[in-house]
């Protein structure tokens, strides 16, 4: 019985360490995609349209948004691999691309749908 409870106690411990470095390892992972994917979108112009209207701005490298003057005070991140975040002074938007980096979409800032597709890539 002693041999059967050491044996069960080793499994757990053992479950328990690999467990966390399979989350260690998951953290890890999404790190990296989220920062490969900042380097992606870094340099790039976009068409952003809502309300029947379209828009230009250009996601910077030091983090502005440039080219769209309403956003001037804009500054984006990553949140997670495919997902920026836009923030104002008060207030965040999150755009979600697709797979291959070419098309957004997201709600704006007043609640209405609004959809972006990339026009320029600087590859410096």
């Amino acid at each position: 019985m002693m041999k059967f409870l050491l044996s069960v106690i080793t499994l757990l411990l053992s479950s328990t360490v690999t467990i966390a470095d399979n989350n260690e390892r998951d953290k890890y992972d999404r790190e990296v995609d989220r920062v490969a994917f900042a380097s992606k979108i870094s340099g790039t112009t976009w068409l952003y349209s809502w309300r029947d209207r379209e828009y230009t701005f250009a996601f910077e490298p030091n983090g502005d948004i440039s080219k769209l003057e309403s956003w001037s005070k804009v500054k984006w991140y990553t949140n997670q691999k495919d997902e920026v975040v836009l923030e104002a002074p008060n207030n965040k938007m999150y755009l979600y691309f697709d797979t291959k980096v070419r098309n957004f979409k997201t709600v704006d800032w007043d609640g209405q749908d609004a959809t972006g597709k990339i026009i320029f890539k600087d590859d410096k």
